[in-house]
């Protein structure tokens, strides 16, 4: 990964809630730009492995669509979901379903 982009991840954390981050396939750069450097895998590996990056979208184009959109709205709803499921109970909280109290 280039420093300026991972720099740019570094300074976006504070700012954001969630960090997502779309990984370009090789037929999007190549149609854009001129061959990575790194491979496709290598790329995608090395943006998981940021501390400040919360999602990696595989394969993403480099150009903004609606579909993309639907995509990070799905992924939002998913995440809300999964925050849901997994809300710690605390003894007297009579909101959480089944098991609530002590």
């Amino acid at each position: 990964m280039l420093s300026g982009r991972a720099n740019a991840l570094l300074q976006a954390e504070p700012l954001e809630d969630v960090s997502i981050v779309g990984i370009n396939s090789m037929v999007e750069i190549v149609a854009h730009k001129c061959p990575p450097l790194m491979s496709y895998h290598v790329r995608l590996v090395a943006v998981k492995s940021v501390e400040w990056v919360d999602e990696v979208l595989a394969a993403e184009p480099c150009d903004v669509r609606p579909g993309f959109l639907d995509k990070l709205l799905h992924w939002q709803r998913r995440r809300l979901h999964r925050a849901r499921r997994t809300r710690p109970v605390e003894c007297g909280d009579h909101g959480a379903g089944p098991l609530t109290g002590c």
